[in-house]
């Protein structure tokens, strides 16, 4: 955080949000943070007016969510988010060799078969932070690796009403065209991705004042 504020204009306002009161309390005692406002709130829902900051910063948080919690908290950033506001993630990447596997997961306690971060982490890594910021309507989004992919910076940004969903059409029952599936799209590194679905349709016979906000 004391590096978030040296970043910043000297008059923005500058606020701080986390759940544990402990480490709320310690965060207001560091040097160089003085003129962040700090909360313990839930940043799933916050009582932050809409539209109230230029910028939100999440770092190292979302690997310990469960995806219905991370889509949450990127819904709840972008209703604070004014339009054209940015938001930066810095979440654990997938470091490439074994020896830099072997260290961050040692280092962040990943390895233990009961750790319930092993099971959330693997969700986000699957399905992807950038990937999940598209569904929950932020865009021109960018994912950067660093530390040999063992770190990854994704940015976006907020830009006006929700985008519009290009509908694909599905086959339903006699072969025709009974719905439709969104497929929202993702910018990763410059190139379109298109995000895991878990439906699966099926064939079936014929019977049938800046302001900057971290979490």
């Amino acid at each position: 955080m004391a590096a978030v504020v040296r970043a910043t204009a000297g008059d923005a306002r500058i606020s701080g949000l986390g759940l544990s009161a402990s480490q709320i309390r310690r965060a207001r005692k560091r040097k160089g943070c003085e003129r962040v406002s700090f909360l313990v709130g839930d940043a799933a829902s916050t009582s932050f007016t809409d539209a109230r900051f230029d910028k939100v910063l999440i770092t190292h948080a979302l690997h310990d969510m469960s995806r219905s919690g991370r889509l949450a908290v990127m819904r709840e950033v972008r209703r604070v988010l004014r339009t054209g506001g940015e938001i930066v993630v810095l979440e654990l990447g997938q470091p490439t060799g074994l020896l830099l596997q072997a260290f961050t997961g040692l280092w962040f306690f990943h390895w233990p078969p009961f750790s319930f971060e092993t099971r959330t982490r693997r969700d986000m890594l699957r399905r992807g932070v950038a990937t999940e910021l598209a569904e929950s309507g932020l865009q021109s989004l960018t994912a950067t690796p660093a530390a040999g992919e063992a770190s990854e910076t994704v940015c976006g940004r907020k830009w006006g009403p929700l985008p519009p969903i290009a509908p694909r059409p599905t086959r339903g029952r006699l072969g025709g065209l009974a719905g439709l599936a969104s497929w929202p799209w993702a910018m990763r590194s410059g190139t379109a991705r298109r995000p895991h679905d878990h439906r699966r349709s099926r064939r079936r016979s014929p019977r049938g004042h800046s302001r900057t906000g971290a979490a």
